[in-house]
């Protein structure tokens, strides 16, 4: 499921590097991406609830119907039903196809694509790559959404909002035991740093999401640090 909302669109291909997740790659479309929906149900049920962290990625990203969709529809989506499935892999692939068809290299607006994927990625790293990519980008959702508001950049509502649909989905607002430091110093390697500079994907309002945000070091750790308390 995971594959069918994200990794299999766009055309990136990349592996893991020892201290950074996807630190080397390339670009190579396939000729066609068939998502069988029957597939799903052979999934046990981590790998199932982990793929909602990027459902919900695209939901307060870039799509409040589908974060409505979301909040009215989760026990059935949580059940597999897969007429409801139906509707969120195509408003997922849907969304990543618009971002991708402007910007395949990644050079600028495919960056929306990264919200929640600083800080998750990052702990994905500082874990060993322990942390799946479900939960670890829950997290980093987190993170971010609270950076976010503590910039004033987004309110209360739509922090609250989030977690309750996280939550709904069985990823916890907790990660395994990682270590604050270890985290912050993966952050400061991710990817898409320039100079030094991480650039954030910040939540302003549901279903809308800016890039290139530059986020105070001491704001950062703060939030880290009490995400992993």
């Amino acid at each position: 499921l995971l594959a069918m909302v994200d990794s299999s669109i766009g055309g990136k291909t990349g592996v893991n590097g020892r201290r950074s997740k996807n630190a080397i790659g390339a670009f190579w479309q396939p000729a066609a991406v068939i998502s069988d929906l029957a597939t799903i149900e052979t999934l046990p049920v981590p790998s199932y609830r982990d793929a909602f962290a990027e459902v919900v990625k695209y939901a307060v990203a870039m799509d409040r119907g589908l974060f409505d969709l979301l909040q009215r529809n989760g026990a059935r989506l949580v059940e597999r039903d897969t007429s409801m499935l139906e509707r969120v892999v195509f408003r997922c692939v849907a969304a990543k196809a618009l971002v991708v068809a402007k910007d395949e290299r990644d050079r600028g607006p495919r960056a929306i694509l990264n919200y929640g994927h600083t800080a998750g990625h990052a702990l994905e790293a500082a874990t060993g790559f322990r942390v799946s990519h479900g939960r670890a980008v829950a997290f980093g959702m987190r993170v971010a959404a609270r950076i976010a508001l503590a910039l004033d950049l987004c309110n209360k509502r739509l922090v609250e909002s989030q977690d309750s649909v996280l939550t709904a989905f069985g990823l916890p607002d907790r990660p395994p035991q990682a270590d604050p430091r270890r985290v912050l110093a993966a952050i400061a390697l991710d990817k898409k740093a320039r100079r030094g500079k991480v650039a954030w994907v910040m939540p302003r309002r549901m279903g809308h999401a800016e890039i290139g945000h530059a986020v105070p070091g001491a704001l950062v750790r703060r939030v880290v640090t009490r995400s992993l308390a």
